[in-house]
């Protein structure tokens, strides 16, 4: 008769060949991965088609892993087969984008209005005293601007409602022309780069603004602060809540700390930086160096994820999930996120705008229409 302790024998004999199929299974699917994430497709697919859209209209842009797409008169946020979720009505001249996770902040360039909006809809409506140079918006709906009076320029600071924060005056002579300007995640730290020249050199000033109870006994909420000559930062992003990133025009400069940014790493090209592409917490510098491009992939530490030789002659670069696309007017070449190359090949059709929504899925604005396009 089998007793208790043999189905316990019998149990213990299994465990062995559950953990053997576990690991094998396991194996198996991570090298299903690896090969999935490095595959070549030779061609695509053309999954959905709309001749009616007016694509002249719009600007095209990754979002939430769908697409927002930006005209004068209104936003629509649209699936992978131009299905709005919803949309928002507004009057601009020249609209612009720019992101942060699942918010975003369109504003009316040399306008007046900035528009907040995130994957539910509306946010909040700022309208403003000056006309708008650039913005930037934070995860939580939080947004700034540079303004520009035509003799000086203005930060000023919102909340996810549209209330003004704070509102800083800036000089050639004090702190220099604002450059650029990016929020952290949560809103509370505010980078701006600022051009000036000191004793006849050009100089960048690098300033970091605390919005939160650190920063409240400084003078306009400034916590800290980096001086460059020589050395231009055109564009500035937060990466993740304590990591800022200083695109330079030969490098990158990447700033650590939640409240009081430190210098942490120090990129510097021997080429010349000719495009560069943030996704997530991931940087990219295209660099043009002894007759060739080359993509050059880093991550928030600074290290090189890895170097890739550009060949086609493009003229457009986005990035989003783990796509990144180089393109001109015929022609596409997708990288994935590790560095190899997933499609090269030619298109139907005239391009206008690529746009990765995962998947290996793209919206594809031709001349004729929109075009959801899967490669195969």
């Amino acid at each position: 008769m089998a007793s208790f302790f043999d189905d316990d024998k019998k149990a213990a004999g299994m465990k062995p060949k559950l953990i053997l199929f576990g690991a094998v299974a396991l194996s198996i699917a991570f090298v299903f991965f690896i090969v999935l994430s490095r595959w070549n497709y030779k061609t695509y697919q053309v999954k959905y088609t709309d001749n009616e859209e007016n694509i002249l209209a719009y600007e095209y842009y990754a979002f939430n892993g769908d697409v927002l797409k930006v005209a004068s008169d209104t936003a629509s946020y649209i699936d992978d087969n131009n299905n709005s979720f919803w949309t928002i009505a507004y009057s601009m001249t020249q609209p612009k984008a720019v992101f942060s996770g699942s918010s975003a902040a369109i504003y009316d360039l040399d306008g007046n209005t900035v528009v907040v909006c995130n994957a539910q809809g509306l946010v909040s409506t700022i309208k403003t005293s000056m006309p708008v140079v650039k913005a930037a918006v934070s995860e939580k709906g939080g947004s700034a601007v540079i303004l520009d009076d035509g003799t000086d320029a203005w930060i000023e600071y919102y909340d996810p409602s549209g209330s003004r924060i704070s509102s800083i005056k800036t000089t050639m002579d004090d702190t220099g022309y604002p450059f650029d300007l990016a929020l952290s995640p949560n809103g509370k730290m505010l980078a701006v780069s600022y051009m000036c020249y000191e004793d006849s050199q050009m100089t960048t000033r690098m300033r970091f603004y605390n919005f939160g109870e650190e920063g409240k006994e400084k003078r306009d909420n400034m916590y800290a602060s980096f001086s460059y000559t020589g050395l231009l930062i055109p564009q500035v992003e937060y990466l993740s809540s304590d990591i800022c990133l200083g695109l330079t025009d030969n490098g990158a400069i990447i700033y650590k700390g939640l409240e009081n940014p430190k210098e942490k790493t120090i990129i510097r090209e021997s080429g010349l930086v000719i495009s560069t592409i943030v996704n997530g917490s991931t940087f990219g510098l295209v660099v043009s160096d002894n007759g060739e491009i080359r993509l050059r992939m880093y991550n928030s530490d600074g290290k090189l994820q890895f170097d890739k030789n550009i060949v086609l002659a493009y003229t457009s670069i986005y990035a989003a999930g783990s796509d990144i696309v180089f393109y001109n007017r015929n022609q596409i070449t997708v990288f994935s996120d590790n560095g190899s190359k997933k499609f090269e090949g030619a298109a139907d059709e005239l391009i206008r705008d690529i746009v990765p929504v995962g998947n290996n899925r793209f919206a594809l604005i031709t001349e004729e229409g929109f075009r959801l396009i899967s490669l195969a």
